[in-house]
């Protein structure tokens, strides 16, 4: 969800659309906790998510001591850490809300976007 929330906001190469800017949907206004949430995502997106960041993960190895039924032991060397889970679940409702606030008004300014419809797909609902 993060990495594919971020993809208009990246750059990226062979890029199908043009990069993604606020000033395309003049009637969105995200509130500031929408809008901390919003560089929080691009964050995780860029640092943790699709690219690896040491600030953000956090690995070792560690041995795992298993007793073995002659009274010897068996150390098995063991990767420790990684990614961790970075959202509390009211902020996945947070997620989820602000989600579909943006989508309603991108939704709403494609409407009247000046781009040509011809060669679109059309797809008959109902």
């Amino acid at each position: 969800m993060v990495v594919a929330y971020g993809r208009p906001f990246a750059q990226s190469r062979g890029q199908v659309a043009p990069p993604f800017n606020w000033n395309m949907v003049p009637e969105l206004e995200l509130e500031p906790e929408e809008m901390r949430l919003h560089e929080r995502l691009l964050t995780y997106r860029n640092k943790l998510h699709a690219h690896s960041d040491s600030d953000f993960t956090s690995m070792g190895l560690e041995i795992w001591r298993t007793p073995l039924p002659d009274g010897e032991f068996h150390d098995f060397l063991a990767v420790r850490g990684g990614e961790s889970l970075n959202f509390e679940e009211n902020e996945v409702d947070q997620i989820h809300r602000m989600l579909w606030k943006i989508r309603h008004h991108v939704d709403t300014a494609l409407q009247t976007h000046p781009a040509s419809r011809d060669g679109l797909p059309v797809i008959a609902i109902g």
